[in-house]
């Protein structure tokens, strides 16, 4: 399984990452994450890599990159991130073409089970 962090902040995009590795630790495939902090990189990866899942923070101007990423592949997951989860952003989120909005500041736990909700077909051999 291949997965996209895109996210400013390298300590987050790793903490992330090794929680994302841990989840999937059981899933039928090697797990892959590739990390980012940039929003036109990202894109530009997109293109050339199959991911199952994409994390997006929405503070990198990434709404773009959203709607880029469900154009390119209208059933992957992505899952925006920000500062908190006003309906607002939810709403600006689901219009890109995210399948849902998460708060930064959530705390591992709920992260985790955010993630493990997204991903669990797609860990367990869901091919789109």
């Amino acid at each position: 399984m291949r997965i996209l962090i895109v996210d400013p902040h390298e300590p987050f995009r790793q903490a992330l990452a090794d929680l994302l590795t841990e989840l999937c630790s059981d899933a039928p495939r090697e797990v892959d994450v590739v990390q980012t902090g940039d929003a036109e990189l990202a894109g530009d990866l997109a293109e050339r890599t199959r991911f199952d899942l994409v994390l997006v923070d929405l503070a990198i101007g990434a709404q773009g990159l959203i709607g880029h990423l469900a154009a390119l592949r209208p059933r992957l997951v992505v899952i925006a991130m920000a500062g908190d989860d006003e309906p607002v952003l939810a709403a600006a989120a689901s219009r890109a073409g995210a399948s849902r909005l998460i708060s930064r500041a959530i705390g591992p736990r709920r992260l985790a089970a955010h993630v493990r909700e997204a991903l669990e077909s797609s860990c367990h051999g869901r091919d789109s």
